[in-house]
């Protein structure tokens, strides 16, 4: 049982999971391995996969159980990165493991795998850790998922990528670069978006929702307006903004405007406002699901009042 010590400490390194390929180049054979499945010192997860008995079943085991079934060039890859990256609009795992393999050999995926054979794919400069997990780049997974997302939400996956590491625009770019984006679905939108000058990055999805609906409706605010007093104090600063119409708008969330202390600082900075001479309007992800015209109506209509 000495050696079985080292089995142990290894699948601990990878959230209780371990290969049959792993276990022989630590050196044991097929018949210990064998022994100690029958004995139930490990239990079958996939083919060639096992799992330490009594380990937490967590969703980082089952994301190693995933990588070492496809091998060891294998990672977790598009929308389970995504998830795991914890991008915006990424808030569940996927009911199947997304995972990519860097070689071309033959495999049948389990129902609980997607499997996707990698272009391109270079473990070390296209793949990290995400939370012990070994997973493909942020940048990476940017431009796997462009195949997957609809070119009018492209800007608005590169934002949440830049909000969560920023030079992940950058990266991507240089990624496309030397990969190319003949043959690779999504990535000539992609590669247009990357190279084009960036817009400021705003601070949530709905803040980026609620741009995109304002430019589509010719409309183009400055994001994070700053509005001060006549004595020049800071009264606050806001997602968008129309100086010469004296408007600013703020999206509101939960996340950053409920309880006491948000709606306390959110009624001072509507009076400081008010005083100054400036006007605020409130956004809504209900606004935006169920009524964007009216709302670009409400700014419209204020803007031609001047």
């Amino acid at each position: 049982m000495h050696d079985f010590h080292t089995v142990e400490k290894l699948a601990t390194r990878q959230g209780g999971a371990v290969s049959r390929r792993q276990l022989k180049g630590l050196g044991f054979d097929r018949v210990a391995i064998d022994n100690w499945v029958r004995i139930e010192h490990l239990q079958p997860a996939y083919r060639g996969v096992y799992r330490l008995p009594g380990s937490s079943r967590t969703e980082a085991q089952r994301l190693w159980e995933a990588v070492l079934w496809a091998g060891p060039s294998a990672f977790i890859s598009h929308s389970t990165a995504a998830w795991r990256w914890r991008l915006d609009g990424y808030d569940r795992r996927p009911s199947r493991i997304d995972v990519c393999v860097a070689v071309t050999r033959p495999l049948t995926a389990p129902d609980s795998i997607a499997f996707h054979r990698a272009r391109g794919l270079l473990p070390g400069r296209h793949t990290v850790l995400v939370d012990d997990v070994p997973c493909t780049s942020l940048a990476r997974t940017v431009v796997d998922l462009a195949a997957l997302t609809p070119a009018s939400m492209l800007d608005a996956l590169l934002d949440s990528a830049e909000r969560r590491l920023r030079g992940t625009r950058e990266s991507a770019a240089r990624l496309l670069r030397e990969a190319g984006t003949r043959g690779r679905a999504g990535a000539a939108a992609l590669r247009e978006l990357v190279e084009a000058p960036p817009a400021p990055i705003t601070g949530s999805r709905l803040e980026d929702r609620a741009r995109a609906v304002l430019r589509a409706a010719g409309l183009d605010p400055t994001c994070q307006q700053v509005v001060c007093d006549a004595a020049g104090k800071q009264i606050g600063r806001f997602d968008f903004g129309f100086p010469t119409a004296r408007i600013v708008i703020e999206a509101q969330s939960r996340k950053f405007h409920d309880g006491w202390k948000a709606r306390e600082n959110d009624y001072q900075r509507s009076n400081g406002l008010e005083s100054a001479g400036w006007r605020l309007f409130y956004v809504t992800w209900n606004d935006l699901r169920d009524a964007p015209d009216a709302f670009v109506g409400r700014i419209k209509a204020a803007i031609a009042e001047l």
